[in-house]
């Protein structure tokens, strides 16, 4: 059974390229629950060696199969895993970002953004067809920084380069189609921020022949 919310509306945009946010994706006890099991645990942390990300992270899904860390997860986060394998979940992401996925497998990772971390103004990897993130971080107050931008250029240093900043509030989600022009980033939470940024990042990636 699909855990998506009766509520959850798909709010599409198509500049500087083709994203969208949805409010109130999943149940929103499941959402509660994932919140209250996130395997911090099993995080690890990942640090760019050229200073464009910090932040600490786990693979659940990788090439359209779980790892070995699910074993440790809770009955939620296996519903929500198992969802995001289905024919469903491709047709969700399909409808929301307009990428064409045939080809493409699966990889979801547990990311976790505490005070002080972030990730500088990119586009994904070629390969990264479509992403998707899920924020569960209850009750996030934006003075905690962690927002992220989406950017018409590779400039986050250029307020007139930010054509939309989202914030992580509970429960919604940000998915986008990769172009060689969808920038984005995710400002540096507060050294202050009481609570780590979470999320899921699930994005279809072209498998290699």
């Amino acid at each position: 059974m699909t855990p998506i919310s009766p509520a959850a509306a798909v709010d599409r945009h198509h500049f500087p390229y083709s994203w969208a946010r949805v409010e109130d994706l999943l149940e929103p006890a499941h959402a509660e629950l994932l919140a209250a099991e996130f395997p911090t645990a099993a995080l690890r942390e990942s640090r760019s060696p050229h200073g464009h990300y910090l932040l600490r992270d786990c693979t659940v899904v990788e090439s359209g199969e779980p790892t070995d860390a699910v074993a440790g997860l809770s009955g939620a986060w296996r519903r929500l895993l198992d969802w995001m394998l289905s024919a469903d979940y491709r047709a969700f992401v399909t409808d929301a970002t307009g990428a064409d996925l045939a080809g493409c497998a699966l990889k979801v990772r547990l990311c976790e953004y505490g005070p002080g971390t972030f990730m500088t103004a990119h586009t994904d990897r070629a390969d990264r067809v479509a992403t998707q993130i899920l924020y569960l971080s209850p009750a996030w107050d934006e003075s905690w920084g962690g927002g992220l931008d989406v950017l018409t250029s590779a400039d986050d240093d250029d307020p007139a380069a930010v054509a939309a900043s989202l914030w992580p509030r509970f429960n919604t989600s940000v998915l986008f189609a990769r172009s060689e022009h969808s920038f984005h980033a995710v400002r540096q939470v507060s050294p202050t921020a009481p609570l780590p940024r979470r999320t899921v990042l699930a994005q279809f990636v072209t498998v290699r022949a």
